[in-house]
């Protein structure tokens, strides 16, 4: 049986390949977005070749008001390595580990940036279930710490320590702002992953228009 259309949202963008080839509408429900979201959207797409002065200039005229452009606050903030170390979840975690980590970066050499295998990595682990993926984990830990290979970082990750640190060259970043933020201010190139929501704008914003990034391959040489 033909269906009429297909009700979707906005996180399944496969849907619209889906609509187009059974040559039906699709139709967006969008719950967690206002007019206002999608009107700033908007604004992202027509001023997407433009330079960064057009979206002050059209904040100004709109908002009829003035405004100055200062960048993310909490970079000009955290100048101190503990700070940068220990912000957000990392003071309910506890401080103090990053020194293993640290030394572990101090022994690499500098600027490495490749994606092949068998080069070092860090790896953060967020919050897992015990089990056999623990198991594995904890497992994989131990061969990574005996040949030096990698650093697996379990819960927060001091971001800032590790991208300011001379021996990382580069990031695979999924392009939240808050990481855009700061691989520029590391002077870091980043290879491009985004997910899900802004992060698709903000590929756009990095590969497109300031040109500082790069889209990730689908199959690595």
């Amino acid at each position: 049986m033909q269906p009429d259309f297909i009700v979707t949202d906005m996180f399944y963008p496969w849907t619209a390949d889906a609509a187009a080839d059974l040559g039906i509408p699709r139709l967006v429900y969008v719950g967690g977005a206002s007019y206002v979201a999608h009107w700033a959207m908007n604004c992202v797409e027509q001023f997407a070749l433009q330079t960064k002065g057009a979206y002050e200039e059209h904040y100004k005229k709109v908002m009829c008001t003035k405004s100055w452009s200062i960048g993310p606050v909490s970079l000009w903030v955290n100048q101190d390595d503990s700070d940068k170390a220990c912000r957000g979840h990392a003071k309910e975690e506890g401080k103090g580990k990053e020194e293993g980590l640290l030394t572990w970066l101090d022994s690499k050499k500098r600027g490495i940036c490749s994606l092949h295998s068998g080069h070092d990595f860090i790896w953060v682990v967020r919050k897992i279930d015990e089990g056999a993926t623990r198991v594995f984990l904890e497992e994989f830990e131990k061969r990574v710490q005996e040949s030096s290979k990698g650093y697996l970082i379990w819960g927060w990750a001091p971001q800032l320590v590790i991208l300011e640190h001379p021996v990382t060259g580069g990031v695979v970043t999924h392009c939240g702002m808050n990481t855009v933020f700061e691989s520029v201010i590391a002077s870091l190139p980043m290879v491009t992953w985004p997910i899900y929501a802004d992060q698709f704008f903000n590929e756009k914003l990095l590969v497109d228009v300031l040109r500082i990034g790069g889209e990730r391959m689908e199959k690595l040489e």
